[in-house]
């Protein structure tokens, strides 16, 4: 059951990854503020399982 939560989170975590690099990619000024909120929606995440 563990294993299932693990791979939600990495399947979670990648399509989050995904998405920072889409918006760096189209906004570059606004990186501090994505690369923020990036870190922690992942500790979210990281933590919900």
């Amino acid at each position: 059951m563990m294993g299932l939560a693990a791979i939600g989170a990495a399947i979670g975590i990648g399509i989050l990854g995904g998405k920072f690099l889409e918006g760096a990619a189209r906004q570059p000024d606004l990186i501090p503020l994505l690369r923020t909120q990036f870190f922690i929606v992942m500790g979210l995440v990281d933590a919900i399982r």
